[in-house]
């Protein structure tokens, strides 16, 4: 049941290659911390609202971030610097639900 599940897991099941085009806090979408990046000529949405350690604030437009599936585990790379950020998520209660 998709409710049940934890906000870490569902953040492990995605995988991203792409470089931050945009970042900002959406006002219209519950003031979701929200990252786009394009991957593969498409943009997709990162949210970090549940993310605990501040990486958003860290992430620039023009970084490149890589998470692979099943980790939590962010690879940030930016003009001199490839560093592996590990992404903490707060598994609020009924998630989903």
């Amino acid at each position: 049941m998709v409710g049940d599940k934890k906000a870490s897991e569902y953040y492990a099941e995605y995988e991203y290659n792409g470089v931050v085009v945009e970042k900002f806090i959406d006002k219209q979408q519950h003031d979701y911390r929200t990252v786009i990046l394009e991957v593969d000529g498409k943009r997709e949405i990162l949210l970090l609202d549940f993310e605990t350690t501040g990486i958003f604030e860290f992430i620039k437009v023009g970084d490149t971030l890589i998470k692979q599936k099943k980790s939590l585990d962010l690879r940030l790379i930016r003009t001199e610097m490839d560093t592996i950020m590990k992404m903490e998520i707060y598994d609020a209660p009924n998630f989903l639900n």
